[in-house]
């Protein structure tokens, strides 16, 4: 238990943190978890209209306090959303900064930051940066799970339309410019990888001594055993409303399903996660696809499949699956995106064009045993790194000296 003379931490972030739903919930719930362990922590998040704050964070959290982003996800409110973007091409904040910059959000950290001494300002997200200005005088680190402004790149490139490709190019360049300027004002800075941490360096390369990787722990979960009798399977894991994870699921569906099926015609793919267009569930059913929106228990789902499936075309991400999904026995196929930063890592393969992806699979049907061994084995390899304790270490003694402890 935390005493009262522990150290302070305002933790801002955006949705929920929960052991749950999206990769990005489920990283926040995890570093949290690791300042939990040192530190007492207030939370304030940035979250969709009707958000609940889960028992579990209530308990492990000093205060928590939510604010709800009506424009949260662009299949909810893209005209709401759209009318931020034009917004934002006038004004000095980028879209992605812009769309959760709250009045109440601003008060509220004003408030607790006047009524409490913070050690440190927790900024989950380049979205929440803008915050830490209502501390006055208090340092703050920023973990920046995904590089936004290679994401917006990425993104970019992927358009057919020139007047899309163009705003996304303008956008990425003054993403990065944010990025830059948050990179520069922050105690200490984390990415998720390797490479996103010398993405973020790259525009300045003094500022790379203040730029690291914090690894995301691991889940504590035992093997899942295969349900015997159940066919292959395949899954795609993660909530839909994202435009990078749609745009790749629709990828697989027309260029890679077909032909695993046309091999494999007892092979089923099973799509979780909340969020699904109306024109993905009307493939349920149809093709050995079934489309399930969010499931609680993950377990049951992991028991019934062989490989979780990754396909990211552009964009980034947390790489959260990666993290769920080998620790458990599954092995996980993704694009050169999907799996940055952990190539290389046994049980996570790479494929890009079809051919490769249809390789990976039908290696995967031939010697299932082989990679489930190889998916502990790559759990294994991480988990001195990625775990609660080095975490919470990384966060102490690196992020609270920083500060001034």
């Amino acid at each position: 238990m935390i005493g009262s003379d522990a150290p302070r931490v305002l933790f801002l972030t955006t949705s929920v943190p929960r052991d749950g739903e999206t990769g990005g919930q489920i990283a926040s719930w995890r570093v949290l978890r690791a300042y939990a362990t040192f530190a007492q922590v207030d939370v304030l998040a940035l979250t969709p209209p009707g958000a609940q704050v889960p028992p579990e964070l209530s308990d492990l959290a000093h205060r928590v306090a939510t604010v709800p982003v009506p424009g949260f996800y662009y299949q909810h409110a893209r005209l709401r959303l759209l009318g931020t973007l034009a917004r934002s091409q006038l004004g000095g904040l980028p879209y992605r900064i812009a769309k959760f910059y709250r009045p109440e959000a601003r008060r509220i950290v004003a408030d607790w930051a006047g009524q409490t001494d913070y050690a440190l300002i927790h900024c989950d997200h380049l979205a929440t940066t803008p915050y830490a200005t209502r501390a006055s005088g208090t340092p703050f680190v920023l973990a920046d799970y995904d590089v936004e402004s290679n994401e917006l790149s990425s993104f970019a490139a992927a358009q057919s339309n020139p007047l899309s490709r163009a705003v996304l190019r303008r956008e990425a360049r003054r993403t990065r410019a944010a990025e830059g300027a948050a990179v520069a004002r922050a105690a200490r800075v984390f990415a998720v990888s390797e490479e996103d941490a010398r993405l973020l360096s790259q525009d300045d390369p003094r500022l790379a001594e203040k730029i690291s990787a914090l690894p995301v722990p691991l889940p504590e979960a035992d093997p899942v055993p295969r349900r015997p009798g159940s066919p292959f399977g395949l899954l795609v894991l993660g909530p839909l409303q994202a435009g990078g994870r749609l745009e790749g699921l629709r990828w697989l569906l027309s260029a890679v399903w077909p032909r695993v099926r046309a091999e494999h015609p007892d092979a089923r793919l099973l799509v979780v996660g909340a969020g699904a267009p109306d024109e993905i569930r009307a493939r349920d059913g149809r093709d050995g696809i079934e489309v399930r929106g969010f499931v609680e228990d993950l377990d049951a789902v992991l028991s019934e499949i062989d490989l979780c499936v990754m396909p990211l075309l552009s964009g980034g991400g947390i790489r959260i699956k990666i993290l769920e999904s080998l620790p458990r026995g599954v092995p996980c196929l993704g694009t050169e995106v999907a799996v940055r930063g952990f190539a290389g890592v046994p049980g996570v393969l790479e494929a890009n064009a079809p051919d490769e992806w249809l390789a990976i699979v039908n290696d995967v049907v031939a010697r299932p045993d082989e990679f489930r061994h190889a998916a502990l084995a790559g759990a294994a390899a991480l988990r001195p790194r990625f775990s609660l304790e080095a975490t919470a270490a990384a966060l102490e003694l690196t992020l609270l000296p920083t500060a001034g402890r």
